[in-house]
């Protein structure tokens, strides 16, 4: 992985939640991280072409962005955190993509229906 981590830890904590969110056992893979550690393109020099990404990144975005908002419980903030992006790309995905927070964590439903009654 040549990776710059240009955001420091900050990035690195992200990408560490992000490999959290969509591992499939107790520990974490490569596979697991998000594709732009894994595939940093190379100067044209070095090999002639950029490397290019691999094409599973962008067909598995729905799922990931599903899977993070479910661990998230619903908060696009905390989803973008693990994902590793701005909450409003987490917005924008998410209508991309036709998803609904409420559809995915049913507590947000159930907290709209909860009537108040006052005794006074």
């Amino acid at each position: 992985m040549a990776y710059p981590w240009p955001g420091n830890v900050r990035e690195l904590r992200n990408v560490i939640e992000y490999a959290f969110v969509l591992a499939q056992g107790r520990t974490l893979a490569v596979d697991d991280l998000p594709q732009k550690i894994i595939h940093v393109p190379r100067p044209e020099g070095e090999s002639g072409q950029a490397t290019e990404r691999s094409g599973s990144g962008r067909g598995q975005e729905p799922e990931q962005l599903m899977q993070a908002l479910q661990k998230a419980g619903g908060n696009r903030t905390r989803a973008a955190a693990m994902l590793g992006v701005s909450r409003v790309t987490v917005w924008k995905r998410m209508k991309k993509y036709s998803i609904q927070a409420e559809d995915l964590v049913p507590e947000i439903n159930s907290l709209k229906t909860i009537e108040v009654s006052y005794k006074f």
